[in-house]
């Protein structure tokens, strides 16, 4: 069963909702998956001019798009279970950026957070 969590990017005080498996990781760094909604932000905040993130509903998952390198996957959708139930998610970035993985308490004691879920970005107010 994949577990809540909240993941960050390059220490960026922007935390991501997301499911992972804490035991599964890349290279130490977390391997979070992400509702569609979620994973479209990361898509559109990682794309530059000459790096864009692209979802393609025909085959269901997301593509980086570099002008020298092509095009490979970085998020496929899939079914996880969760303690809310079954949920679609998308593995953004998992195996290949350096996410770490936070609970909503140690998220809170970052005083510049603002997290990213179900479509909106929420800043904490203490």
């Amino acid at each position: 069963m994949e577990k809540k969590a909240y993941f960050e990017l390059d220490d960026t005080s922007e935390y991501y909702e997301g499911y992972h498996i804490e035991s599964r990781k890349w290279n130490g760094w977390a391997t979070p998956s992400f509702e569609k909604p979620i994973a479209d932000i990361i898509a559109n905040k990682a794309s530059t001019t000459d790096y864009r993130i692209e979802y393609s509903e025909k085959n269901d998952c997301y593509y980086a798009i570099e002008k020298e390198n092509g095009k490979e996957t970085v998020g496929y959708g899939h079914i996880i279970n969760t303690k809310e139930g079954q949920k679609k998610v998308y593995c953004l970035g998992a195996g290949y950026w350096t996410w770490t993985a936070y609970t909503i308490d140690k998220v809170k004691e970052d005083v510049n957070a603002k997290i990213i879920e179900n479509e909106s970005s929420i800043d904490i107010e203490y």
